[in-house]
C-alpha cells in the first residue's frame, strides 16, 4: 500500500521529469523552428548567428519557466506536507476522543448498574418496614 510519502515523492519526480520532458520538448521545437526559418529565408552567417541568439533566448526562457515550475512543485509539496500533518493531527485527536467518550460510556453503565443496585435496596428496605410496622 503506498502511503502519503510515497505519493509525495511520485509526485515530486513526476513533476521534475514532466518539466524536464517539457523543456527538451520546447527546446527541440523551437531549434526546429528556427532552422526552418532559416532555410526557409536562406540566411546568410549573419542570420544564422542571430538565429542562435533566439535559441539560446528560448532556452533561457525555458529555464526559468522550470524555475518557476520547480518553485510552485516546492510550494505545492510544502502545503501538501502541512495538509497531511493537520490530517494526522485530526486523526489522532478523534481517537483520543473516542477514547474519552468510550471512557465516559463505561463510568455511566457502572454508575446506572449502582443506581439500580440502590433502588433495589430501598425496595428491600422499604419492604422491611412495612412488615415491621404491621407487626
Amino acid at each position: 500500500m503506498q502511503t502519503p510519502d510515497d505519493w509525495q515523492a511520485l509526485g515530486a519526480a513526476g513533476g521534475v521529469l514532466g518539466g524536464i520532458a517539457t523543456a527538451i520538448a520546447s527546446a527541440v521545437w523551437a531549434f526546429r523552428k528556427v532552422w526552418r526559418n532559416d532555410r526557409v529565408a536562406d540566411a546568410e552567417a549573419a542570420g544564422a548567428v542571430g538565429s542562435f541568439d533566439q535559441l539560446y533566448k528560448l532556452l533561457d526562457d525555458k529555464d526559468d519557466t522550470i524555475k518557476d515550475l520547480r518553485d510552485a512543485l516546492k510550494t505545492a509539496n510544502q502545503r501538501a506536507d502541512d495538509a497531511f500533518k493537520e490530517r494526522n493531527e485530526a486523526v489522532k485527536e478523534q481517537g483520543a476522543q473516542q477514547v474519552r467518550v468510550e471512557t465516559l460510556t463505561d463510568q455511566v453503565r457502572l454508575l446506572q448498574d449502582r443506581v439500580r443496585a440502590l433502588e433495589a435496596q430501598i425496595a428491600q428496605l422499604m419492604d422491611v418496614l412495612k412488615h415491621a410496622q404491621h407487626s
